[in-house]
């Protein structure tokens, strides 16, 4: 009889070690097995177990003993759960704890396009974790609202909420620098006031306004102001 190989078996099999030495470099500080499995590889696994009768079970991970890419890929399959959205909210809810770097929780926040379909049930959803003092919590909470949530019918209370978030650690300031600039390159009028609000943190400021001008979709009548704001800001 053969048997199905196990989840971390079908991992190693697709493991690159040379990938996995360079996304260690990524993610100083995470003491967690890193195979070295590529995105899109993990994608495609997660689309194959969700299709299956029991996704259900792959979902659990022991975090003591899971590798990096067996979180990511619990929150992957978070995102292509089919099923209602008091179960779906929960599952997000369990995996969040599991985010102990910025990849285990960019990559899998982009799948969890279910929010928008109960947008204001998910933005309430997302405030504890905004205020969080943990940071990958709060960095969670900000990236949600980045990938889900920076549109014309959301983006004003996107930044009012941004405006008032205290960074918990650098990834979590990180990741509010990175959401305003997403903000001013998509809403530039709207999302100015905010950038030069007293009120903001300093160090995010400094890292949106940076990161907006290396962005190649910023319109380039907006490039000097935004030289001069970092100056007067720095």
């Amino acid at each position: 009889m053969i048997t199905e190989p196990s989840l971390r078996e079908r991992l190693e099999a697709l493991a690159d070690s040379r990938l996995a030495d360079f996304s260690r470099k990524l993610m100083p500080g995470v003491t967690r097995p890193v195979l070295g499995v590529r995105v899109p590889q993990l994608r495609t696994l997660a689309r194959e177990l969700a299709s299956r009768p029991d996704a259900g079970q792959w979902l659990s991970v022991d975090p003591a003993r899971a590798s990096f890419e067996e979180i990511v890929l619990a929150g992957l399959l978070v995102g292509r759960l089919k099923t209602d959205a008091d179960t779906w909210f929960a599952r997000v809810a369990d995996y969040v704890p599991l985010i102990d770097n910025w990849a285990a929780c960019d990559v899998p926040c982009s799948s969890f396009t279910r929010i928008r379909r109960d947008a204001e049930r998910g933005w309430a959803f997302l405030q504890p974790y905004l205020d969080s003092r943990q940071e990958y919590a709060q960095r969670f909470g900000i990236v949600m609202l980045l990938d889900h949530y920076v549109c014309d019918d959301w983006v004003d209370r996107v930044l009012e909420r941004l405006s008032h978030v205290d960074p918990a650690g650098y990834y979590a300031r990180m990741a509010l620098g990175w959401a305003l600039s997403v903000c001013f390159v998509k809403f530039p009028e709207r999302t100015l006031p905010y950038l030069e609000r007293p009120g903001l943190d300093a160090e995010s400021r400094r890292m949106a306004l940076q990161k907006i001008l290396e962005s190649r979709r910023l319109a380039e009548a907006w490039r000097p102001l935004i030289v001069q704001l970092r100056q007067r800001k720095s």
